[in-house]
């Protein structure tokens, strides 16, 4: 499980808002070296799109903090899922991240992969590692032209009770 505390993530783009569902989009972007997190998103239905970005280098803040270069998170439980969450992801690169690639995590969430990449995530000085991409909670992940290499621990992992994840 991770825990964040809301008043001390440091990261490249931060989408939260307890109360509402805030869309974003970040085209022909680069989040390079954050501290953390490369993008963090929480809240109840955000939407995120990003396209033709890159997510790269980011690092962690202090031993036992875990790290990533794309988190989406749900938090509620599994009886109040996200309504209408979605990360979505067009060529898209996330590469050289500490602890995990891409973790989405929680009930409803939508998430829509095309032309991906998730490269070489590495451990945490602890030797601790997520991996590549991990799907769990009740999300539902339809990925199409995605490559996932050079990752430690698992490339991907999908966990939990209506998790679903499809590649074509």
């Amino acid at each position: 499980a991770t825990h964040l505390d809301a008043n001390r993530t440091v990261a490249g783009l931060v989408v939260t808002d307890p109360e509402g569902a805030p869309a974003v989009g970040v085209t022909r972007g680069l989040i390079a070296q954050s501290h953390e997190y490369g993008v963090f998103v929480s809240g109840p239905g955000p939407q995120v799109f990003l396209t033709d970005t890159s997510v790269v280098e980011t690092q962690a803040v202090d031993a036992p903090a875990r790290a990533g270069g794309i988190l989406f998170v749900n938090a509620a439980a599994a009886a109040a899922p996200s309504a209408g969450a979605l990360l979505n992801l067009e060529r898209t690169i996330v590469r050289d991240n500490a602890d995990s690639g891409v973790a989405i995590s929680g009930a409803g969430i939508e998430a829509i992969f095309a032309d991906v990449s998730i490269l070489d995530t590495r451990a945490l000085a602890s030797g601790a590692a997520t991996g590549g991409l991990t799907v769990q909670g009740g999300v539902d992940l339809d990925g199409t032209r995605v490559l996932v290499a050079g990752n430690v621990r698992a490339g991907i992992s999908v966990e939990g009770v209506g998790t679903k994840a499809a590649f074509g």
